[in-house]
């Protein structure tokens, strides 16, 4: 089994996983720690530029959403594939 993760990178280095569920209103740096604990990019898209209030002034970045993937420990199967009988008829 897989898990699915969405972070958002900046040009600026900063990174935010969408799986922490509260507000980014100061700088993350989430992505490394991600990429150190198994997950695996899996795609890149980019978004554009985005614009924040940074010490009172404007500031824009380029941002790109980032996908990753890493295999779940959870419910692995066995490997092993259950047999069938077959019955013959004679």
């Amino acid at each position: 089994m897989r898990e699915y993760r969405y972070v958002m990178a900046a040009s600026d280095g900063t990174s935010y996983d969408f799986a922490r569920r509260d507000q980014f209103l100061s700088q993350c740096f989430d992505l490394p720690e991600l990429l150190a604990s198994g997950w695996k990019p899996v795609r890149e898209t980019p978004m554009g530029p985005g614009t924040w209030i940074v010490d009172g002034e404007a500031t824009t970045f380029a941002l790109v959403l980032i996908l990753l993937e890493k295999k779940s420990a959870e419910n692995k199967p066995s490997g092993r594939k259950g047999q069938i009988k077959r019955q013959t008829t004679t």
